[in-house]
């Protein structure tokens, strides 16, 4: 999944290093909002966090990034997303189901 640290990290400007894993890569893309490492990969986690420690320009880059990233993620927005995601769902299984009563000669309302 994709941990709520993330994006709060994310949410008030600070980079993000983050292992390489199914959510988080989903959601941060390597250099562009966000810098992943492979899992299990201590030297490579913290040669990132200096890269952005010694850089301002890429520190400036990410967080800005990340920042845009996640305003398309506040909870009302990914709860309206949601929301019409679930009625898509709910009219295909409504569908399906009075196609298949009709097969059957079942009257439906």
């Amino acid at each position: 999944g994709l941990p709520n640290v993330v994006l709060e990290a994310m949410a008030v400007g600070s980079p993000v290093v983050c292992t390489d894993i199914t959510g988080i890569r989903d959601f941060v893309r390597d250099g562009v909002n966000g810098l992943l490492v492979e899992p299990r990969n201590s030297q490579k986690l913290a040669s990132c966090v200096l890269r952005i420690l010694d850089s301002v320009a890429l520190a400036d880059g990410l967080s800005r990034a990340a920042s845009e990233t996640v305003r398309g993620y506040r909870w009302g927005q990914v709860a309206a997303r949601v929301e019409v995601e679930y009625l898509q769902m709910l009219e295909t299984i409504r569908a399906r189901s009075s196609a298949k009563a009709r097969r059957r000669g079942i009257k439906t309302t």
